[in-house]
């Protein structure tokens, strides 16, 4: 009995050592957590996916059972530029990469609105940029009214003068005139012969010079551009043109025209970059944080609305 003991006190005693040794004790006795030299800190990447496949995918906004079926052009991501990809095309990426895409760019799809998506890759093996994409109006319903409220009927007017014409803009069902993305980017150009017409002007709304597109019918005309907001899915624009005429009055043949351009994502050709004056930032997690600048003309005065400039007209007798 008494051997027995006497082991077990030795093996309390080496085990009491090998403790101390390791200093297990020191941690106990200073009540700090025990430290081991055995797990060193983590330094490797801040992430555990090596790579990461993304998606790019859209649908119709207005008609969600309907599938644009356009293309998708990258901007700009860590190792590529200006990059066409089908619908639900993919590519691998490495979690934290930056990416800049056009979902529907109108070059490869033809029919739809883009969608700017932007943003960081995040840490998992798939991930999806997708985004509801409008097809764009190409033929919007426009209508105006005289003075004596008559529906689309020539305004009868005098010398020296001032008239009010109360106009509509409306879209066609399940389409956009405009972009989503865009605020108050549309264009619209009054024009008239200057013999007869002194001045137009479209009502509370914020004047700009004609686009280097525009091509006025007579070269003598007077024409005036104001800024008018998109319109989607049986929406309307409702303003009012101010018409003030000349010392010599208006006949039949000095119609007024109305042309209107859409705004579209503005960027670049040559560096990819968006135009200068974009706001928001990348923000990790989340890849719709950039605010685009929209216009209706490039660098290049290029018109580069999804549709081609539309003419409307006012009849004057």
């Amino acid at each position: 009995m008494a051997k027995t003991n006497t082991m077990v006190w030795v093996l309390l005693i080496i085990a009491g050592l090998l403790l101390w040794r390791g200093g297990i004790f020191d941690g106990l006795l200073s009540g700090k957590e025990p430290t081991s030299s055995t797990s060193p800190a983590y330094t490797g990447p801040d992430h555990y996916t090596e790579d990461t496949t993304v998606t790019l995918s859209s649908w119709d906004l207005y008609a969600m059972g309907t599938e644009p079926g356009v293309g998708h052009l990258v901007l700009k991501r860590d190792g590529e530029r200006n990059v066409d990809y089908a619908e639900d095309g993919t590519f691998t990426a490495t979690p934290g990469d930056q990416y800049m895409i056009l979902l529907g760019n109108v070059t490869t799809g033809g029919s739809y609105a883009p969608f700017l998506a932007s943003g960081i890759v995040p840490d998992k093996g798939t991930f999806t940029i997708a985004h509801g994409l409008p097809a764009y109006d190409t033929s919007i319903a426009f209508t105006y009214w005289n003075e004596n409220a008559q529906v689309n009927t020539a305004q009868a007017m005098d010398a020296d003068s001032s008239y009010t014409i109360p106009i509509r803009f409306q879209a066609s069902d399940n389409q956009i005139y405009g972009n989503p993305q865009c605020k108050k980017d549309n264009l619209l150009c009054i024009e008239g012969n200057s013999t007869v017409f002194s001045d137009f002007e479209l009502s509370g709304e914020t004047t700009d010079g004609a686009p280097t597109v525009f091509n006025p019918l007579k070269t003598n005309n007077i024409v005036k551009c104001y800024h008018w907001d998109k319109i989607a899915d049986n929406g309307k624009y409702e303003g009012n043109v101010v018409v003030k005429t000349a010392s010599t009055a208006p006949s039949a043949t000095n119609d007024i025209n109305i042309t209107i351009f859409d705004a579209a994502i503005d960027y670049d050709a040559d560096t990819l970059e968006l135009i200068a004056g974009t706001t928001g930032s990348i923000v990790k997690g989340q890849y719709n944080t950039l605010t685009p600048i929209c216009s209706y003309e490039d660098e290049d005065n290029n018109d580069i609305g999804d549709t081609t400039s539309q003419v409307y007209g006012i009849s004057v007798s």
